[in-house]
């Protein structure tokens, strides 16, 4: 919970950022790497989005063989090091 100093004077929780399911496996209901990563690009680039919730979405959002690569990670990863590692095992994505 966090208190906006501008427009509320009481506690607001932001809401839970949802992203795709990624497993690496390209099992039924999951998306893309490629997709996947969209996904986390487009929220990262919202001024109102922070590290930490987007973090959390990116951890919850992985299951299978991408969330074993993931887990064997630090906590505090940020969100780069953690598409970079996923990019590395799963993408075909080329660095600008």
């Amino acid at each position: 919970m966090s208190t906006h100093p501008l427009k509320y004077p009481y506690p607001v929780q932001a809401p839970a950022v949802r992203l795709s399911v990624f497993s690496g496996y390209g099992a039924k209901g999951d998306v893309s790497h490629e997709q996947w990563r969209s996904e986390v690009t487009g929220l990262s680039r919202d001024p109102c989005m922070t590290q930490n919730t987007l973090l959390q979405a990116v951890r919850r959002s992985l299951k299978g063989s991408a969330a074993e690569v993931v887990v064997h990670m630090s906590d505090y990863a940020p969100v780069q090091i953690i598409l970079q590692k996923l990019d590395k095992m799963f993408g075909d994505v080329l660095p600008v």
